[in-house]
């Protein structure tokens, strides 16, 4: 790994673990890797891996690690900073208030774009209802102009 960066507060506690293999679906499976490394401090740290709720939850390559104490969490960033993990490198930094709010920006993104595609998918059947409809009267006019 590579030498923590001091940071102005020692009270960070959370790193941004960022360039994940997309092969990793879940806590669990990046759980079992964190497992293999030396000195880890597993037993100090929680693990949220993000996910795309509009894309059935898929993993989105990056992944927030919080620890009980400052000191667990600059071990950490020693032991993954510069590491490499199915031929990616992974881009390690402290974790800052706006990467946790753009998380929650992209989510919230997400979720109204999903909406909005149900909506227009509803849309879209009511047009095609209401175009079947105009059809079907307008096959009961007669062809014939009427005097």
């Amino acid at each position: 790994g590579q030498r923590c960066p001091l940071y102005k507060a020692s009270s960070k506690r959370e790193l941004f673990v960022g360039n994940l293999p997309f092969t990793v679906r879940d806590e669990e499976q990046l759980t079992q890797w964190l497992r293999q490394l030396a000195d880890f401090p597993l037993d100090e740290c929680t693990v949220e891996l993000a996910t795309d709720p509009a894309r059935d939850h898929k993993p989105k390559g990056f992944s927030f690690f919080k620890f009980d104490d400052h000191d667990s969490a600059v071990r950490a960033y020693s032991i993954l900073a510069g590491r490499t993990w199915h031929n990616r490198t992974l881009a390690v930094r402290w974790a800052t208030r706006s990467s946790r709010n753009e998380q929650v920006r992209i989510k919230d993104l997400m979720a109204q774009i999903k909406r909005l595609q149900a909506e227009n998918y509803k849309l879209r059947l009511e047009k095609t209802e209401s175009d079947l409809q105009v059809q079907r009267l307008q096959k009961q006019i007669p062809e014939a102009p009427i005097e």
